[in-house]
Parts: structure tokens; sequence; C-alpha cells
């Protein structure tokens, strides 16, 4: 799990209402980072999970139950995503996506702004 934003992309590429399963952010993690971001050693030991994904976003549930501390939730842009365009907070912090985040809508900000 990475607490950093490591790109800007939207939950989908087109605003028009999908559920996680059918959503380009999915795609994207499960193609395009799984088969460039992980050696091989490191994509054999990754397992799928019950979505059966590979890499996936949590919901805003997991990420309230296994990031329960404020501090523990600050999303900090890279490099790379703030050349992007990741959009960042006056104190630096950007936002997550949740795989039930509101299609049309921007990231969940899990951290106070």
């Amino acid at each position: 799990m990475t607490k950093k934003c490591l790109d800007e992309i939207p939950y989908n590429e087109h605003r028009v209402f999908v559920t996680w399963e059918n959503c380009s952010l999915r795609q994207w993690l499960n193609n395009e980072i799984f088969n460039t971001a992980f050696t091989d050693e490191e994509k054999a030991s990754i397992i799928s999970s019950v979505l059966s994904d590979k890499v996936f976003v949590l919901s805003r549930e997991e990420v309230l139950k296994y990031l329960p501390d404020e501090t523990d939730r600050q999303c900090i842009p890279t490099e790379y995503s703030l050349n992007r365009g990741t959009y960042v907070n006056d104190r630096g912090l950007c936002a997550w996506w949740t795989r039930d985040s509101a299609p049309n809508a921007k990231a969940v900000y899990l951290s106070s702004y």
C-alpha cells in the first residue's frame, strides 16, 4: 500500500456513471501499473483480492479502518504526480480515490484541509 499520490488519473476517463468494476482507473491499475511498476518477482507475490484485482484502491471504509489516525491518511504527492498536474492543498496534501468514490466527482479528501 502506498500513501503517496503516484499519478493524476481520473476515476473514469469519460464523465458517465460507472461502478468500480467498470471504471478506467481500475483497468489502468490492473494493466499498466501492474505490468510496469512491479518486477516479475513482485508480481508473483501479489495475490488477487476478493475483487479479482491485483492492484486496487481501498474503499472509504477500509481507509478509515486501516488508517484510523488522520495523520496516517495524509496523501503526499510524488514529484512525478506533481509534474502530471496533481492538485495539492495549501498544506501540500492531495486527495484519495476510493472504490466507492462518486464517478463524476473529484477524489475524496480523507485528511483534514
